[in-house]
């Protein structure tokens, strides 16, 4: 079995911490806008990734590849508004959630895409780099570090929480499970599940499949959601389907 080098391992120090904070960042993000306009922004990582992967890279994109991603990013921003729309139409929603974006949530929102951007290319980066080193190996480094940087986070903002309830008179319990059940499993596995299989469509393709492979996720994930939650198909929905479809096709069509 082939065993990483320090310098090796400490590399994958900077996307276990990138994904870390943002994954934490996605949660703060909500204070500052609603959750609609959330997911109609957050879609701009498609065009963060895909402008890092020329400068990082240094690797030419043709205009078939530019106009595929833009017509995704308009389908992912079309897809997010509708389903919410779709949602806020269900029996238990009686009225619109407000819309609301602060210039802390346009300055958050830009920033977890440019880190979601970053986080994608270097990983790419580096696994391939490391291309001798078992996947198994690489995940395992990857984690190590994502793992510890939430831990730290952690007991950081609990040592936070009983400085504050300590002068309220409040005792902290700062159990690291509290909340935990069945759904929270379920939820772990499937983004580790998914984490893993996008780091072997990033080690064997590419960051750029990755992102066509994410837009046809995109548009199976609502179609489940139709048959499993009720939500109604509208028309940006369709609009979506459309561009992603043609988006797909032009990704694919050779380069005259």
């Amino acid at each position: 079995m082939v065993l990483p080098t320090p310098k090796q391992f400490i590399m994958f120090s900077v996307p276990g911490i990138l994904y870390a904070v943002n994954n934490n960042l996605v949660v703060h993000i909500q204070a500052y806008m609603d959750p609609a306009s959330f997911q109609v922004l957050s879609n701009l990582k498609i065009v963060t990734t895909v402008i890092l992967y020329r400068i990082m890279l240094k690797r030419p994109i043709s205009t078939n590849k530019w106009i595929a991603f833009t017509l995704i990013t308009i389908a992912g921003a079309s897809n997010s508004y509708g389903g919410w729309l779709s949602n806020q139409s269900l029996p238990e929603h009686h009225s619109l959630m407000e819309i609301h974006v602060t210039f802390n949530g346009i300055f958050l929102i830009l920033l977890f895409c440019c880190i979601s951007g970053t986080a994608g290319v270097y990983t790419e980066y580096i696994l391939k780099k490391q291309a001798k080193l078992p996947f198994a190996v690489q995940s395992i480094m990857l984690y190590i570090f994502g793992v510890g940087m939430n831990f730290f986070a952690f007991f950081v903002s609990q040592l936070l929480r009983a400085s504050s309830n300590e002068n309220l008179g409040f005792k902290e319990t700062g159990d690291v499970f509290e909340g935990f059940s069945k759904w929270t499993l379920i939820i772990i596995v499937s983004q580790a599940l998914s984490g893993i299989i996008n780091g072997v469509i990033m080690k064997q393709a590419s960051s750029l499949t990755r992102l066509i492979l994410i837009a046809g996720a995109m548009l199976i994930s609502t179609t489940l959601s139709v048959f499993l939650f009720g939500l109604q198909f509208n028309d940006y929905f369709i609009t979506a389907f459309i561009l992603v479809i043609i988006a797909m096709f032009i990704y694919h069509r050779p380069d005259r």
